[in-house]
């Protein structure tokens, strides 16, 4: 029988190294927060695609942040993020939910904006699907 799982669990994996090293993080209380070198992220669709894979889940809560870090919702977020003119990063984590900000870069690689505008358009299909059925629970009660 195969498997994807690491058997040796005592080891980091590479990707896991790899993602470690690409921020620091700063303790205070039960906040993180993390500093970004947003330049190194996005120098090439790799890299940012890893430290999107360990660090972005849209589909879980979420603080959103605008690029003026005014808080945003979820929402509007998504809306953002699917125009393709944006790319999350994630600042912190505040009351054990992580913290989402939009980052505005001057150029971005086209592979980036255009995985970046899928994640947010199924997202926002998610959220529809689930509001939708939301309403249909209601109507049953």
């Amino acid at each position: 029988m195969f498997s994807c799982n690491n058997t040796d669990t005592d080891k980091p994996s590479k990707r896991a190294e790899t993602d470690a090293s690409q921020t620091n993080i700063t303790k205070s209380g039960s906040n993180k927060v993390f500093a970004i070198d947003v330049n190194d992220l996005l120098k090439d669709y790799s890299t940012w695609y890893n430290y999107t894979y360990y660090n972005i889940r849209l589909a879980q809560d979420f603080i959103g942040l605008d690029v003026d870090s005014a808080n945003i919702n979820k929402a509007i977020f998504l809306k953002r993020l699917a125009t393709g003119s944006f790319v999350p990063f994630k600042t912190m984590i505040r009351d054990n939910l992580p913290v989402y900000k939009l980052h505005k870069p001057n150029n971005t690689n086209k592979d980036i904006q255009s995985t970046i505008k899928e994640m947010a358009l199924a997202e926002i299909a998610h959220l529809i699907w689930k509001e939708k059925n939301f309403l249909n629970m209601n109507l049953l009660i």
